[in-house]
């Protein structure tokens, strides 16, 4: 069920649809063990509203980790800047969680949060994120997932 709708976001993170691709490489369960190297990939488009400081767009993002877990969400992305090249930024994002070898999240639909730092260097970015994934009570088991992640972006 899950392989088809990750096979569609990735299609989307096409630079045709996207205004900026973000890539990510980190490490699941870095707080609770066993740790499982992590691959991130992100397509965000063009900002639809601000809100205060922040600049809000939709999104699509891609997780696959070494353990076979694939997570896709859909969502909403937000940048607020902390200084000239120094942003804030966060995301919420509900998606399908498909387990391989690794945690038991307790079901097939959950939640993403992330938040992090993003230093913007024109038409590319690095950053750095933690995030989040549980089903927020949906499901009889919902032991969550913590994450961190080395990023690079790139605006189209």
């Amino acid at each position: 069920m899950l392989r088809p709708l990750a096979l569609s976001a990735l299609l989307m993170t096409s630079p045709v649809y996207a205004q900026s691709i973000i890539v990510g490489l980190g490490s699941d369960n870095f707080d609770d063990g066993p740790e499982a190297a992590s691959f991130l990939l992100e397509s965000r488009y063009d900002v639809f509203s601000n809100l205060g400081p922040f600049e809000l767009r939709s999104g699509a993002a891609l997780e696959v980790d070494e353990d076979g877990d694939a997570w896709v969400g859909f969502g909403v992305f937000a940048n607020a800047p902390l200084t000239e090249n120094l942003d804030f930024v966060t995301s919420f994002a509900p998606g399908l969680y498909e387990r391989g070898d690794g945690e038991d999240l307790g079901g097939t639909v959950e939640f993403r949060t992330q938040v992090g730092l993003s230093y913007d260097m024109g038409k590319s970015s690095i950053g750095f994120v933690v995030e989040h994934k549980s089903n927020a009570g949906l499901y009889d088991r919902n032991p969550g997932v913590n994450s961190v992640y080395l990023t690079y972006g790139i605006d189209f």
